[in-house]
């Protein structure tokens, strides 16, 4: 399954969809496909690579899907407050993880600033 999935009409994805979706963000941070800068980001704003784990495997984990300079998912995990940004294969680029940084406010409130945004995946509890 390498193309991106289409909108939806229901509130969140399919299951097949999110599988899809945590097995190729799984296998970017096991393989250490990140953005350029990402392990300095990590240092410099004081999360460690568990968290990073964390916040893309927990169920607890809000998923979303919003536009900025592309498509983007964000995974919000609200105990710890870390926002971690993946950046889905593109035309010129493969995926990877982008960004991550605590997030005092809240994380989903965050992502709908950068529309179209859509959900993928509500906190699992």
């Amino acid at each position: 399954m390498d193309t991106w999935p289409a909108w939806d009409e229901t509130r969140e994805w399919s299951k097949r969809w999110v599988s899809w979706l945590l097995t190729t963000i799984i296998n970017d941070w096991r393989t250490e496909r990140v953005s350029r800068d990402f392990f300095a980001k990590l240092q410099d704003r004081r999360f460690n690579r568990q968290q990073v784990w964390t916040a893309i495997t927990s169920p607890e984990s809000y998923i979303g899907r919003y536009w900025y300079a592309g498509n983007r998912v964000g995974f919000w995990h609200p105990r710890s407050r870390l926002f971690i940004a993946w950046k889905p294969n593109g035309l010129y680029s493969s995926s990877r993880i982008m960004t991550g940084f605590y997030y005092h406010s809240d994380g989903v409130a965050y992502m709908q600033k950068f529309v179209p945004f859509r959900e993928i995946r509500g906190p699992k509890r």
